[in-house]
């Protein structure tokens, strides 16, 4: 007769691996609503009139599609982002 497996540590394992799934999940959210903070900070120290023309004139202004800043980027002074 086959050997019953041992239920209550099966049990335990599957606890253990949805605890742990979950606390990776809080950690990304966590990561990712600090980074949308961020951003937002960005943009309104850009100022309303920035945001609304696409300028990036403002301090820390948004940049681009992506929400980087050309320069930051190196792509307005020919550094290595210019030779994508």
């Amino acid at each position: 007769m086959a050997a019953l497996p041992d239920v209550p540590r099966l049990v335990r394992d599957a606890v253990f691996v949805s605890v742990g799934l979950g606390l990776l999940g809080v950690n990304q959210l966590q990561v990712r609503r600090r980074e949308l903070a961020a951003d937002l900070r960005r943009l309104a120290s850009s100022g309303p009139l920035s945001v609304v023309l696409g300028n990036d004139s403002g301090a820390g202004g948004a940049g681009g599609a992506d929400g980087g800043s050309a320069e930051r980027d190196g792509e307005r002074d020919g550094g290595p982002a210019a030779a994508r």
